[in-house]
């Protein structure tokens, strides 16, 4: 039955996102935010609307409203959610301006940071990872208590805020440098999510 329930999201969220694709690539064209065939290693021939990325923001987010009763369990909560949405719309105001604009490197790195930040302020942390040789390491030794809002207590846990830093860089650059490539993020994507989805 619960599978049945992943399906109906999932179905939902392709849905969502067919839909918003069309409505986006509408906007694109208006607005004229196209990625050009200008380099060797590009395959298409005709110019191509921009801002796909905003339909499958737009759709995840939606569905995790709908869903947030089914998912939010263990230490989650929805502050933690909210930190997620925050840095995600970031990367998005990030990746429309650059679609649109063409930003310089050193202004484009501005966005992924500040949404790094906001994860982090949102109390998304790591407590522990496994210890090659048995056990675990635990990230949460060091912190300190940056205030409250309501319940919700905010730290700024060191090992775990930085390695969580240096993790969504890490990702968010990772997929920047293999964007060159027609196809290439999106099936590497697709695995990615596909076999977190097995481990949940």
């Amino acid at each position: 039955m619960q599978y049945l329930l992943y399906f109906k999201f999932f179905l939902f969220s392709a849905i969502l996102a067919l839909v918003f694709s069309f409505l986006i690539k509408k906007i694109a064209l208006k607005f004229k935010i196209l990625d050009i065939p200008n380099e060797k290693r590009k395959i298409h021939k005709e110019k191509i609307p921009l801002l796909g990325g905003m339909a499958i923001f737009l759709s995840f987010f939606i569905v995790l409203f709908f869903a947030r009763d089914y998912i939010l369990a263990g230490n989650l909560n929805t502050i933690h959610w909210i930190g997620f949405f925050i840095g995600g719309l970031i990367l998005m105001i990030g990746g429309f301006l650059d679609d649109k604009f063409g930003l310089n490197p050193k202004i484009q790195i501005v966005f992924p940071v500040l949404a790094s930040l906001a994860v982090i302020l949102g109390g998304v942390g790591i407590e522990k990872i496994t210890h090659p040789f048995g056990g675990y390491i635990y990230l949460n030794s060091i912190k300190v208590s940056l205030g409250h809002i309501g319940d919700t207590i905010f730290y700024f846990t060191l090992f775990s805020d930085i390695l969580i830093f240096l993790w969504i860089m890490g990702m968010t650059y990772t997929t920047k440098i293999l964007d060159g490539l027609d196809g290439l993020v999106t099936g590497i994507t697709a695995i990615g999510a596909f076999i977190i989805f097995l481990f949940t």
